[in-house]
């Protein structure tokens, strides 16, 4: 940042976070006259299965499509991500960088498994919403059974389909083998962490996911669907093993494949913890960051034409 006089502020750059600020944003960098960059985390399209319906859909929607046309430069935590606002608002946007979310690792102490008595337990975290898949995991529930009986699926975590899935549980017959232990502190989590088998991510829609980053610094094996920025933060059968999302029957085959070698899934969780330090580190993260703000500084790319807000159609998607 720089000063224009001795008593006066101003930014060098504005960065915003997806459309939530879209408004202030735009005026800021307009008034300061300076580079706007933005980073977008994830697009309502996207959560929707690529359907923007009702007033509240469509809103959110069109600043997203004015924030990321008004923006000199983005920001996208998965190349996945990046692909997917091209294809919404594009084409002609600010180029785009892939800047993968950080962790920090010394928070989720790393631990190894152990063998134990009595039957496996897997463990989903996260928020209970469509797009996170979780009623895959509980329709793959009694497919694992009958090859590992007693399995059981702790569900941590809320959110509005935590009675529908409870629903789901009864209708697989596997409502006494899913346990609803809804939000944890950051000390139960670990602690739950270092007690389960395997970590299981089926969304259907993730532009990062960062429980799984949680989940392999505690040297919990992973087991994901390979979309979006899943796919690219969890490697298949190096980091993790990983599966095509709504597919239930792969699904349990995923989890069968940990189950049924725990030295390989270990070997796994040990490398998924490696990578932590260098690819997912909040340094990393910050200078990649600070590059992006050097190179709008100095204008390596010519702004876009100011726009006002609009409603954009969607793509066939």
């Amino acid at each position: 940042f720089g000063t224009r006089g001795e008593h006066t502020w101003y930014p060098d750059v504005v960065h915003a976070h997806d459309w939530l600020v879209a408004h202030p944003a735009i005026a800021l960098a307009e008034f300061f006259d300076v580079p706007l960059v933005s980073t977008i985390h994830a697009t309502e399209a996207g959560r929707h299965s690529g359907w923007v319906s009702g007033a509240i859909s469509r809103h959110v929607h069109a600043a997203e499509s004015w924030l990321v046309r008004e923006s000199d430069s983005l920001i996208t935590c998965s190349a996945s991500m990046g692909d997917e606002i091209v294809e919404l608002f594009g084409p002609g946007l600010a180029e785009t960088h892939v800047i993968r979310n950080g962790i920090d690792s010394a928070a989720w102490p790393f631990a190894r498994r152990t063998a134990h008595d009595g039957p496996a337990r897997l463990l989903f975290l996260g928020r209970l919403e469509y797009e996170k898949g979780v009623q895959d995991a509980i329709a793959a529930l009694p497919r694992i059974r009958r090859t590992h009986p007693g399995t059981r699926l702790v569900i941590a975590g809320d959110g509005t389909q935590r009675d529908w899935l409870g629903e789901q549980a009864r209708k697989h017959k596997v409502l006494k083998a899913v346990d609803f232990v809804g939000r944890l502190d950051h000390a139960e989590l670990v602690q739950l962490l270092h007690t389960v088998d395997a970590a299981v991510l089926p969304s259907h829609y993730e532009p990062f996911g960062i429980v799984a980053l949680e989940a392999a610094a505690t040297g919990t094996p992973l087991v994901t669907s390979n979309v979006g920025g899943l796919g690219e933060a969890v490697i298949d059968g190096e980091t993790g093993v990983s599966f095509p999302p709504h597919d239930v029957a792969a699904l349990a085959a995923a989890v069968r494949t940990v189950l049924d070698d725990p030295a390989a899934a270990q070997r796994r969780a040990v490398a998924a913890r490696e990578r932590l330090n260098h690819d997912f580190d909040w340094h990393t993260v910050a200078a990649e960051t600070a590059q992006v703000y050097l190179a709008a500084k100095r204008g390596e790319r010519e702004p876009l034409p100011r726009r006002p807000i609009v409603e954009h159609a969607l793509p066939d998607r």
